[in-house]
C-alpha cells in the first residue's frame, strides 16, 4: 500500500514562475507556483506552492506544503508535506509527510523528528530521536545520538553510521547492516499489536490513509480538472447534497438486500456493492476540495490552485478525525456531502 506514494512524482504539473519571499506583503502566508525564499523571515510560516526551496531562516513554525521542496534552511519547527524533499538544513523538532524523503549530510535535528514517507535516506546528524513509518529506510553515514524508531519493509544501515541509542524495528523486516556500522542496542517489535500505544498506531494509519487519498486527488486532477470545477460550484447546494447523501447511504443497503435474494439480480447487487464502496471512498476527497475551496476563498483570496486547495481540505479533514467523537461526526458528514455532490453533479449531466 505504502508504493502507492510513488505515483506523487508522475502527477503535479509543472509551472515557470519564481517569487522571493521578500516579493510578498505578508510573509506569514506565501503562495506560488515556484517559491525561491532568499531572505529571513521573521515569524511563523504557511508556505504552499508546486516547487519550493527554502534557503534562508523561518523564526518559528514552518508549515510547508508543495511537489518538490528543498529545504536549507534554519528553523525552529517545521511540518511538510510534499512529493520529494530533501532537507539540508537545521531544525529543532519536525515531522515530514511524502513520497522521498531526504536528510542530506549537512542536515541537523537538534531534538526530534518523525517521518511518514515511501522511500527515506538520513545521512544528518540528529541529536535525539528519529522515527520513520516507511517502504524503506537508507540510514548512511549518519550519526544519530538518541534512539531510533523503524517500521518499513527494508532497512539498510550503510557505511560509518551510528546509532548511540537504541535500534528498534518491526521484526518482518529485511534489515542489512555494514560491518563498520556502529549501533548501542537493537530490538525488533510486532507490528500487529495496536494496544501499546493506539493513539500512534491511529495517527499511522489515517497519516497513510491521507497521502493515499491526496495521490488519487492528483491523479483525477490531472486526468479530469475540469471536475472540481464543477464540484467548487456545489458549495451553495451542501445542504441538498447532505439529503441526496443521506437518501443514498439508506437506500443503497436496502435494494442491494434485496436483489440478492433475487434470481437474476445478484450480478447487479455486487455492482451496486461496488459503486457504493467506491463512492463512500471518494466522499471524502470530494469534501475535503470543498472545504477547501471554501477556506481559499474566505481567506486566501488569491488566484485558484486547485492541487492546493485540495490537499488544504483533505489534510483538514484527516487532522478532524483524530479528535474523539468529533472525528466520527465529522466522517459522517463528509460521507454525506461527498455523496450528494457526486450524486448531484450527475443529475445536472443528466438534465444538461
Amino acid at each position: 500500500m505504502k508504493k502507492k506514494l510513488f505515483i506523487f512524482a508522475i502527477l503535479c504539473m509543472l509551472f515557470t514562475s519564481n517569487v522571493s519571499a521578500n516579493e510578498y506583503e505578508d510573509e506569514r502566508f506565501i503562495s506560488d507556483n515556484d517559491i525561491a525564499i532568499n531572505t529571513d523571515i521573521n515569524s511563523s510560516s504557511l508556505i504552499m506552492g508546486e516547487n519550493i526551496n527554502v534557503n534562508s531562516k523561518i523564526d518559528g513554525v514552518g508549515i510547508i506544503f508543495g511537489n518538490n521542496i528543498s529545504m536549507n534552511s534554519n528553523i525552529d519547527y517545521f511540518a511538510t508535506f510534499g512529493n520529494n524533499i530533501t532537507f539540508n538544513g537545521i531544525v529543532k523538532d519536525g515531522i515530514i509527510f511524502g513520497n522521498k524523503v531526504v536528510l542530506n549530510e549537512s542536515s541537523s535535528v537538534s531534538r526530534d523528528i518523525i517521518i511518514f514517507a515511501s522511500d527515506v535516506s538520513i545521512s544528518g546528524a540528529i541529536n535525539r530521536n528519529i522515527t520513520v513509518y516507511a517502504s524503506h529506510v537508507s540510514i548512511k553515514d549518519a550519526q544519530i545520538a538518541g534512539n531510533v524508531k523503524i517500521n518499513s519493509d527494508t532497512i539498510d544501515v550503510e557505511g560509518n553510521a551510528a546509532i548511540i541509542g537504541h535500534l528498534s524495528y518491526n521484526e518482518e523486516a529485511e534489515i542489512k547492516i555494514s560491518d563498520v556500522a556502529s549501533i548501542g542496542s537493537t530490538d525488533t517489535f510486532v507490528t500487529v499489536n495496536d494496544d501499546e500505544n493506539p493513539f500512534l498506531n491511529n495517527l499511522k494509519s489515517k497519516a497513510i490513509s491521507m497521502v493515499n487519498m491526496l495521490v488519487i486527488f492528483a491523479l483525477l486532477l490531472y486526468f479530469a480538472p475540469k471536475l472540481f470545477k464543477k464540484i467548487s460550484e456545489k458549495k451553495k447546494d451542501i445542504v441538498k447534497s447532505i439529503g441526496f447523501g443521506f437518501i443514498f447511504l439508506l437506500l443503497v443497503p436496502i435494494i442491494t438486500l434485496m436483489l440478492i435474494v433475487t434470481v437474476f439480480g445478484l450480478s447487479l447487487s455486487i455492482v451496486l456493492i461496488a459503486i457504493y464502496l467506491l463512492l463512500l471512498y471518494l466522499s471524502t476527497m470530494v469534501t475535503g476540495y470543498l472545504i477547501g475551496d471554501a477556506i481559499w476563498e474566505k481567506f486566501i483570496k488569491v488566484e485558484k490552485r486547485p492541487y492546493l486547495i485540495g490537499i488544504i481540505g483533505i489534510v483538514l479533514i484527516y487532522i478532524l478525525k483524530l479528535i474523539p467523537v468529533v472525528g466520527l461526526i465529522i466522517s459522517f458528514i463528509s460521507i454525506l456531502i461527498g455523496i450528494g455532490t457526486i450524486i448531484s453533479l450527475y443529475n445536472r449531466k443528466k438534465l444538461s
